[in-house]
């Protein structure tokens, strides 16, 4: 997903952005959804998992989830986004939407990935598309974002030990692979 070829949306190709090269951004408008996406083809079966990960930076408002009320005026207001998306769509044609936010107190780059694991109403369906998107909803000023990436996962769970070392994974099949260590901490 790296570059801007393939995606569709609202999005402009900045030709450089400090030390992150060509990058995209997308306007802010507080009254209209704004996007830009790329649709994968998988066809893959539930087993699969994905991570959706990327980068993003943006001088956003607050965010708002979707139905919050803001008290002072007393009406509900649209939910304003600043993240990246995936829309999963099955064979049967239903769809799951997962959604990560990126901080919006944070002005500079930041990073952010989501592990994508298929949960589909209809069980013997299979994934066909992701749609990835980065959203910046409802909100203000300008987001910038790079280095988009949805890769497959081998692994549905990961353990780790006190010292964040990895120590098994378990695959969709259960199927668990334990790690050893050295005393020096190098991976056996």
């Amino acid at each position: 997903l790296r570059g801007i070829n393939g995606w569709t949306g609202d999005m402009a190709a900045v030709p450089s952005e400090a030390s992150r090269g060509k990058v995209a951004k997308l306007v802010g408008a507080p009254n209209g959804q704004k996007s830009a996406s790329q649709t994968v083809t998988v066809n893959s079966p539930l087993d699969t998992t994905y991570m959706l990960s990327g980068w993003a930076r943006a001088n956003s408002a607050d965010l708002i989830e979707e139905g919050e009320e803001v008290a002072e005026v007393d009406e509900v207001k649209r939910p304003r986004k600043f993240g990246l998306k995936a829309l999963l769509t099955y064979s049967d044609n239903s769809t799951e939407e997962k959604f990560i936010s990126f901080n919006p107190d944070n002005v500079n780059w930041q990073y952010v990935s989501l592990a994508i694991v298929p949960n589909p109403a209809d069980p013997t369906v299979t994934l066909n598309t992701i749609t990835v998107s980065a959203v910046y909803d409802y909100n203000v000023n300008v987001m910038y974002f790079d280095d988009i990436s949805l890769t497959v996962e081998p692994a549905q769970t990961y353990e780790y030990d006190e010292n964040g070392n990895l120590e098994a994974t378990t695959n969709a099949d259960g199927n668990t692979s334990m790690m050893d260590y050295a005393q020096n901490g190098t991976d056996l």
